[in-house]
Parts: C-alpha cells; sequence; structure tokens
C-alpha cells in the first residue's frame, strides 16, 4: 500500500519506534528515516501523552510519518489521539479485533508475533491492514522485546506490506533484510543510547546499512 511506501532510494520502509524528544525526530530526517512512533501503552517506558505527542507532531512539520501506537487501548482513547494528535497511521500492537481496528476509519497497521499459532488466521482476519509488524514477542504480550527471531520470508506471508521487527540494530539489520526480506523495518532499542533516547550514530548507520542490503531483496 502507498501508505508504507519508503520515501528514499533503499526501498525499505523505515520506522524508528518509541520517539520522546524533538532532538530524535531531528536525528530521524536527517538519517532520511520515514516514519516515527509515538507510543500510547501503558508500562512501556517510551510511554508518552496527548500533550507531549502533539508537539513532537508538530516538529516533524510533515517531514516523517506519525503512527500511533496502542495495545489493547479503549474506543475513547485512540479517538482523543486521532483528534488531537492526527497520527498519519495507527498500530496495533495488543489482541485487538479487525472489527476493532477497522471502527476508526483510519489506516492501522497490526502487530503479529511469530509465536501465535493464529497467525494465518490474524493475517486474514484483517485483511484491511495497511501492513503487518512481525516480531517475536509472545501473543497478547507487548512487542519490542528487542529480541531477535528466527528469520524467514516473511514477505510471503500476506499480500500486505509486512514489516520486520525485534532486535534490529545497525550490526545486523543486513543480515535480516537478506534472510526475511521484509517491504519495512522497525526498530527502537537497537538505535537507543538509553530506554526513549535515540542515538544519532545508531540512527544513520542503521539507514546507512539497510541500504548496502542485497538491492535484489
Amino acid at each position: 500500500m502507498s501508505t508504507l511506501n519508503s520515501l528514499h532510494s533503499n526501498n525499505k520502509w523505515i520506522k524508528v519506534c518509541g520517539i520522546t524528544q524533538p532532538l530524535d525526530i531531528d536525528h530521524c530526517i536527517e538519517a532520511g528515516v520515514d516514519a516515527i512512533g509515538l507510543v500510547f501503552a501503558p508500562g512501556s517506558p517510551r510511554q508518552i501523552d496527548i500533550e507531549h505527542a502533539t508537539v513532537l507532531t508538530r516538529h516533524a512539520a510533515g517531514q516523517l510519518q506519525i503512527v500511533a501506537l496502542f495495545m489493547d487501548p479503549d474506543k475513547d482513547d485512540v479517538l482523543r489521539v486521532l483528534a488531537e494528535v492526527k497520527p498519519d497511521i495507527l498500530q496495533f500492537h495488543g489482541s485487538e479485533s479487525a472489527d476493532f481496528c477497522r471502527r476508526f476509519e483510519w489506516a492501522y497497521i497490526k502487530a503479529l508475533s511469530t509465536h501465535d499459532p493464529r497467525l494465518e488466521e490474524l493475517i486474514a482476519s484483517h485483511q484491511h491492514a495497511e501492513g503487518f509488524i512481525v516480531d517475536s514477542h509472545a501473543p497478547g504480550q507487548a512487542g519490542g522485546s528487542g529480541e531477535t527471531f528466527e528469520w524467514f520470508k516473511i514477505n510471503q506471508l500476506a499480500p500486505q506490506p509486512v514489516i520486520l521487527a525485534g532486535g534490529l540494530h545497525p550490526g545486523n539489520v543486513r543480515m535480516a533484510i537478506s534472510q526475511a526480506a521484509p517491504d519495512g523495518l522497525d526498530v527502537s532499542s537497537g538505535v537507543e543510547s538509553e530506554p526513549g533516547i535515540k542515538d544519532a550514530r545508531k540512527i544513520s548507520q542503521f539507514v546507512q546499512e539497510t541500504g548496502r542490503a542485497d538491492p535484489s531483496q
């Protein structure tokens, strides 16, 4: 889907998730990232409130796609973020049904676990999703585990774009692309100096290494 197309020559949609400060938005823009993730899931060390999110969104100034991440939220919480933050894409990381995700009539991506025995069933039910984020988190638990998993050709899982997450960093992203052939990449802790604080050098290296991956993938 065009929503997740990369704006850059490497042809891989790159999202840096868990942004908490304007400076990190600057780093993402300079490096050539496509999207940033704002976390509204309680309990995450990268969680921000709506007031902070609106500041970050204004700072991005249309130069990055804004993804709002939720995990089993109340409907009203999502509606408030849509009204005040106005993200480009919603991202659901919990056990949200396809009906729940679609009710907002907004572009959304759904996070799935490679450990979930219902993986194919969930993909089929979320036929209106813009794409899927595939991580190694246990079903029903939060993503962003920072742990790698046995990569395989994940782009064969669904007709929509499939985005690889889980344990990615500048040192392994080329191998991940070679083995999994994803349509996009979602990184958080792998480009941080501490939880919620991104490292400009790591972001730049991650994007550069993505660009150096086998162009046939």
